[in-house]
């Protein structure tokens, strides 16, 4: 490494020279994950951080810096390094560092190694693992935006040496801390802000990326086109992907963010779009790999049997949305909020979203100004089905029980999701029936 490199280096460590992070690197508040991370930084694995692009990986790795350096960790032990910069030479940085930074080696100290764009490192999972085989004192935090080659090359290289941990664009109680510094009220007191929390919900749809929470329409609009998805589809899946076309590829994620919740049936997208159907397979799975886009299997026959036909795809989260349906909209809000992996159809019958953590909650979406009977016959048959006393629905503004199902309205899942899908019913007001 040149004496220029080194001072790339420099630059990108301030805290060597001040024994801090600069301010200005750091939000005001931390996003959820950073409690989950701040408690990995102990143990023995690397840490893999992956997520759509800009969702505020490098932040996240400068909050868990500055949790060091609070906690007396010694600056020089900690070591930043982007491969965004153009050095691509991990040895020698890593040399340099031991020579003319800790002036010891890197085994004899406990260390902790940000890498950050490690996917840009040719022949990076190789490096890691050496690195983390010989050096048991070395803590290593890694993240990319092309998660692609990420996942691909952990998964290969570095299986039972690393944790996945997924950042996902905002969820509106992150919005409300970011942009307002203020989280949810306690369910007895959401009438009070309830006005004012379901304009800052419309204000979120357009806004799930840190970077854009101040921002108008019109600029986190052309922020989240430019920024994120032709990023991803003419920069990162082409550099893991050579092969693809990046106009098929755009072909396809505007067919998902104009029809969220969209029965995939690539048979018939083969025949649309003139492409063998392993090709549109593939090309989807670019997308969901890349994070792009999330597609939910059919929950069928039994709990443990799920198809891998029909899968219903959504854009990872509302600010993808380009369709002018806002129930459509409030769909992929609900599947982006809950992180719903599978739904379910059976002839004329369906369920929006099948929750299973740890049990079993059918969540059916209806955003009208009145529920109708009609409009429980799926959920209601997913329930007698599976034996199930108890399903959600979520509505505009309707609340109450009706015979095993829990009708609450959109803005008060979203703040107490947790509460009801724990089965405490602390979000609703007791006794509410119809």
């Amino acid at each position: 490494m040149s004496k220029v490199k080194l001072t790339n280096v420099y630059d990108l460590n301030p805290w060597w020279e001040t024994g801090e992070v600069p301010r200005d690197l750091l939000p005001s508040q931390p996003r959820t994950l950073f409690q989950e991370l701040r408690d990995s930084l102990d143990r023995r694995q690397a840490e893999v951080i992956v997520g759509l692009r800009r969702t505020g990986k490098t932040t996240l790795m400068l909050q868990l810096i500055d949790h060091l350096l609070r906690r007396g960790t010694d600056p020089r032990s900690i070591l930043y390094f982007t491969f965004d910069e153009r050095s691509r030479d991990l040895r020698g940085l890593l040399r340099e560092y031991e020579e003319r930074v800790l002036r010891s080696r890197l085994r004899d100290r406990r260390i902790y190694l940000f890498l950050d764009e490690v996917h840009k490192l040719p022949g990076w999972p190789e490096e890691v693992k050496l690195l983390y085989d010989f050096n048991p004192n070395l803590k290593l935090v890694l993240s990319g935006s092309a998660s692609l080659n990420l996942m691909r090359g952990a998964g290969e290289s570095l299986a039972g040496r690393c944790v996945f941990h997924r950042l996902d664009p905002l969820s509106f109680v992150e919005f409300l801390r970011l942009r307002y510094g203020e989280s949810p009220p306690p369910p007895e007191d959401f009438e009070i802000s309830e006005r004012r929390l379901s304009i800052h919900l419309q204000e979120f749809l357009l806004r799930g990326f840190p970077e854009i929470v101040r921002a108008g329409d019109q600029e986190a609009r052309r922020y989240v086109r430019e920024l994120v998805l032709e990023r991803i589809l003419y920069r990162d899946i082409p550099q893991s992907f050579p092969a693809s076309e990046p106009e098929l590829l755009k072909l396809l994620a505007e067919l998902l963010c104009s029809s969220p919740g969209m029965v995939l049936n690539v048979d018939s997208l083969s025949k649309e779009l003139g492409r063998a159907k392993k090709t549109v397979g593939d090309y989807l799975s670019y997308l969901e790999l890349s994070f792009v886009i999330r597609r939910l299997s059919n929950l069928r026959g039994s709990m443990l049997a799920v198809s891998r036909k029909n899968r219903k795809g959504y854009p990872c989260h509302p600010s993808l949305c380009t369709t002018q349906d806002h129930t459509r909209v409030i769909e992929t809000l609900v599947m982006s909020e809950t992180g719903a992996q599978f739904y379910w159809r059976l002839r004329d019958l369906e369920v929006d979203f099948v929750l299973r953590n740890g049990r079993t909650m059918p969540v059916e979406v209806k955003y009208a100004q009145k529920v109708r009977e009609r409009d429980l016959r799926g959920i209601r048959a997913f329930c007698r089905r599976f034996g199930l006393e108890r399903g959600l629905v979520i509505t505009r503004e309707e609340m109450g029980r009706l015979d095993g199902l829990e009708l609450v309205p959109l803005l008060r899942f979203i703040l107490y999701r947790e509460r009801l899908l724990g089965g405490s019913e602390s979000g609703l007001p007791g006794g509410q029936t119809r």
